[in-house]
């Protein structure tokens, strides 16, 4: 038998509230693997799996891609306010979303040394499931949220009309640092 004929062996866990993904390594299918992966659940010493794409080669020069292995470094372990967008890359809802956003970053980005203190990050929902994100109660994708530069554990989620005036204002308004616009 060859080892992409194994089978998977995964484990579902909501004991916490919060459904938690565990699986095995799929080489190792053994009664002695089972019962000491199991055990190693039990005692909290293995990671929950997430989905995740792995890390771009390149960024784009106006917003960050995020995926599981680079969002601490890139939202966390700074002071920035940091616009998230969460999206399906087959929904048009996502799309009109997306649109919009980039003309935010067109409007707080357009010159050099202004609004340096926001970073514009992207995420793929349906590819990448953040450790961070996962207690946060997102309901629904796409989502656009905030999170201020002195609270990263808080997420303000945007519920206003898709359009980039509308959102500016939002950030405007719930930022931790000012924000300068060309529009005004």
């Amino acid at each position: 038998m060859k080892v992409t004929d194994v089978p998977i062996i995964g484990l579902l866990d909501n004991s916490e509230g919060q459904m938690k993904k565990f699986k095995m390594a799929k080489d190792d299918i053994e009664v002695d693997s089972i019962n000491n992966f199991l055990t190693k659940w039990q005692s909290k010493k293995i990671q929950p799996y997430r989905t995740t794409e792995d890390l771009p080669d390149e960024q784009p020069e106006d917003y960050k891609i995020v995926v599981e292995a680079n969002y601490k470094e890139i939202v966390l372990d700074n002071k920035n306010d940091i616009l998230v967008i969460l999206f399906n890359p087959n929904d048009e809802l996502s799309t009109k979303l997306i649109k919009e956003f980039h003309e935010v970053i067109g409007k707080l980005k357009s010159q050099k040394g202004v609004n340096e203190n926001i970073v514009f990050v992207k995420i793929n929902g349906t590819k990448n499931e953040i450790e961070h994100l996962e207690d946060k109660n997102i309901l629904r994708i796409p989502a656009l949220f905030l999170i201020p530069g002195n609270n990263k554990n808080k997420l303000i989620f945007y519920s206003g009309n898709i359009n980039s005036e509308d959102i500016c204002d939002f950030i405007e308004n719930n930022s931790f640092h000012p924000i300068e616009r060309d529009d005004l």
